[in-house]
């Protein structure tokens, strides 16, 4: 089952769950004809998938569900010959669910479980991601956002839906608020838009707009039906 794609310059990045361990994880696709896309290269990380991708520069970060690197960095300088070259263990063995990058900091996102949701790296050097701080949350945190000084992430905990932080200082994140949406229901997307509008996609077919000019005072404006929950 795909699970993600992201694309950088000439060349797509699919995410998958496999249904045996020994099956790839990771796919490159060469799109210069994007109606004929080819296959250069496929990627089998181990047991359990990737669920996440995000891509800067010439490295592509993941969210996976192996449980010795739940965080796995490739080096994408050539794609052809994508590896992956670096990662990091999360304590415990809660699955990997997303993972972005914004300049030199790393979120990556897991499922609940005893041990920390969140956790933020340094990845100046993207070789070496260097661990700056966890965040404890009461849910599986689905989904990472960011705006030019915050960054927001999304849960399915039923009081916190929105977790803010202000990402001013790259090497210091730091937790300003928690937002509680009135929809009831598990959130499990998000995306930023200026001027400061979030959209949050959730299980009860609902795209919920929320005005973040102020975020630790957020307003919520208004929730548009889909007819489908919004992965993405």
């Amino acid at each position: 089952a795909g699970t993600d794609v992201v694309v950088s310059g000439s060349y797509a990045y699919i995410s998958g769950v496999a249904s045996s361990s020994a099956k790839p994880d990771l796919f490159v696709f060469d799109i210069s004809n994007p109606t004929a896309p080819v296959l250069v290269k496929s990627v089998d990380v181990g047991a359990g998938g990737i669920n996440g991708l995000f891509v800067k520069g010439n490295y592509l970060y993941a969210a996976a569900s192996l449980d010795s690197k739940e965080l796995m960095i490739f080096d994408i300088s050539t794609p052809s010959a994508t590896y992956l070259a670096a990662g990091a263990d999360l304590t415990g063995t809660a699955n990997g669910l997303s993972v972005i990058v914004k300049d030199t900091l790393l979120a990556v996102s897991r499922v609940q479980s005893s041990n920390k949701e969140i956790y933020f790296y340094d990845v100046t050097n993207p070789l070496i991601p260097s661990l700056l701080s966890t965040k404890d949350v009461a849910g599986d945190v689905n989904d990472f956002t960011t705006s030019p000084t915050h960054l927001y992430a999304i849960s399915s905990a039923a009081s916190e839906d929105i977790l803010t932080y202000d990402i001013t200082d790259l090497l210091s994140p730091t937790w300003i608020s928690t937002y509680n949406l009135s929809d009831g229901t598990q959130d499990i997307s998000i995306a930023f838009q200026d001027p400061n509008i979030l959209f949050i996609g959730n299980l009860a077919d609902q795209l919920v707009i929320v005005d973040a000019t102020d975020p630790s005072d957020m307003v919520e404006q208004t929730s548009v039906p889909t007819g489908g929950a919004e992965q993405d």
